[in-house]
């Protein structure tokens, strides 16, 4: 995390596995050098972090030694360390549940971020290299529903940059 940037760099992802009988989860270098990435973050965004990071070492206080301390952005808060994707994933279901939103699960929050920023019209290649895509097709592929309902916008906007023309045009300017 960079504060003062506004960023996050996406280094690792989790996976769970089996070890010696035992179910671990451990950091593991993302699928493709495009996943390792820098992504930019809303004001909004990085206050809630900054509540996030003092609540944290308010935490880690009070467990004392038992806190273990991974550098996570959002550990488990009972243990400090990595969460199991499974019961992260759990823990969000029921906190949406709780708050009445329309269920969604935690990826469905990337795929809304790309969805609402295609549609504000941030360009399929800056999309792309925020969700960590090895190559813009996959966006495209991905989100060509949405691409596709934006075409009559392209028309809507070149029928107002030829209207502002004519206006001009007729107003002698």
């Amino acid at each position: 995390m960079d504060f003062e940037k506004r960023t996050v760099r996406v280094l690792a992802s989790l996976e769970t596995v089996r070890e010696g009988g035992a179910t671990v989860v451990r950091s593991k270098v993302p699928k493709t050098p495009k996943s390792r990435r820098e992504v930019p973050l809303s004001r909004m965004a990085i206050e809630v972090l900054r509540r996030q990071r003092v609540a944290q070492a308010e935490r880690r206080l009070a467990l004392g030694g038992s806190w273990g301390d991974e550098g996570l952005v959002f550990p488990n808060p009972a243990t400090g360390e990595a969460w199991r994707p499974d019961a992260f994933s759990a823990g969000f279901g029921r906190l949406i549940a709780r708050s009445g939103l329309p269920k969604v699960s935690f990826h469905g929050l990337r795929h809304g971020f790309a969805s609402i920023q295609l549609k504000a019209g941030t360009p399929l290649t800056v999309v792309s290299g925020l969700l960590g895509h090895s190559s813009v097709g996959i966006t495209g592929d991905v989100y060509s529903h949405i691409l596709d309902g934006m075409k009559a916008q392209v028309a809507d906007r070149l029928d107002a940059i030829f209207d502002k023309a004519t206006a001009r045009a007729k107003s002698g300017l």
